[in-house]
């Protein structure tokens, strides 16, 4: 993998957990009642356009790195995702959970110790996508694994692609009580999409006049779904249109960035993870400093601080915990790595 290729990756990535903290940190700024100087048709507008797109943007650059992965590990690519992404999700939530649960009368949170003991089936808060991208990892190294037998490597990702369309497509019809149906019924379709775009799109030029193009087609059905509501928002189709526009507008503006910004949306999307999993706990942190204690109420200060404090201070923590004894807070020793378990001979 060339380091032009991690570059825009890591950029996207950059790009979309930005756009995840802004979008959690306002969600929070409005529930707390703070949202008195703006018009609450600006902070909606808003909330839409983000969360039209976001977390399938994860999604499809997860799905980028499916192949690689599998190629390299197989059936074993299981077991290590049940350290990367299940063991982290655990152990913040378990965090998370307990630091709501004491501060609740100064927070928006509604966890409980019933949700904590849950959360091996139940996840809560923010770690709704580490839960499903597992399910998502494991649903599809399986399906994987069959589809070889029977067809050619350079088939599969369309299939892959066909069966997430297909769910895609009926999962209003699918039982909605488990969340491993929606999980996978829901998201599998731009995961899936990812693992397609590596092995046909992957490595091809997309010009800036593509990308305006790409740009226009989302902005287009992003004021006739949120603002005008001309078109319907509960529309399958149009939904595809709307996310998998602005997943290829993120993508291709990050194949075409250079210089300093490229290096600092690159440098905050390496930490992505590691922001996921922190930044519920600094955001709401931040808000209730300047609520509570400083007394600050004005909307645009608690955006800005929240959002830059919620990137910021994850990344200085991952760095003290590298130098600590504290990197087992995010990954899983040694010890207990399922994914360093022998074959027996």
């Amino acid at each position: 993998m060339t380091n032009q290729r991690v570059s825009w990756i890591d950029a996207a990535k950059g790009i979309g957990i930005i756009l995840v903290v802004y979008g959690h940190v306002a969600r929070g700024v409005f529930n707390a009642g703070l949202y008195q100087e703006q018009p609450l048709v600006t902070y909606h507008l808003i909330d839409n356009i983000i969360y039209s797109f976001h977390m399938p943007l994860f999604f499809f650059l997860s799905g980028l790195f499916f192949l690689r992965s599998f190629d390299k590990r197989g059936s074993r690519l299981i077991l290590n995702k049940i350290d990367t992404i299940f063991y982290p999700y655990l152990i913040w939530s378990i965090i998370q959970g307990v630091i709501e649960i004491i501060l609740s009368q100064y927070t928006n949170g509604t966890t409980s110790f019933g949700n904590l003991i849950a959360i091996l089936w139940l996840p809560i808060a923010q770690f709704w996508f580490l839960y499903a991208l597992l399910l998502i990892f494991i649903f599809n190294t399986v399906i994987f694994i069959f589809l070889e037998r029977y067809f050619k490597p350079l088939n599969i990702p369309f299939i892959i692609f066909g069966i997430g369309f297909f769910l895609f497509l009926i999962k209003q019809y699918l039982p909605a009580d488990y969340f491993f149906i929606r999980a996978v019924s829901y998201n599998y379709i731009y995961f899936s999409f990812g693992i397609l775009y590596w092995r046909v799109l992957d490595g091809k030029h997309h010009s800036i006049s593509l990308t305006l193009g790409v740009f226009v087609i989302f902005s287009l059905f992003e004021y006739l779904v949120y603002y005008t509501a001309t078109l319907p928002s509960d529309s399958a189709l149009i939904k595809i249109i709307i996310t998998f526009s602005g997943i290829l507008t993120v993508i291709f503006v990050c194949q075409n960035l250079r210089g300093t910004i490229i290096k600092i949306l690159s440098l905050v999307g390496r930490y992505s993870m590691e922001i996921y999993l922190m930044h519920v706990i600094f955001g709401s942190g931040i808000r209730i400093v300047l609520q509570k204690i400083f007394n600050v109420n004005n909307t645009d200060i608690h955006l800005i601080l929240g959002t830059l404090l919620g990137l910021i201070f994850p990344i200085l923590f991952v760095k003290i915990a590298r130098s600590t004894k504290l990197e087992f807070l995010f990954k899983s020793p040694r010890i207990i790595s399922v994914d360093k378990i022998e074959s027996k001979p």
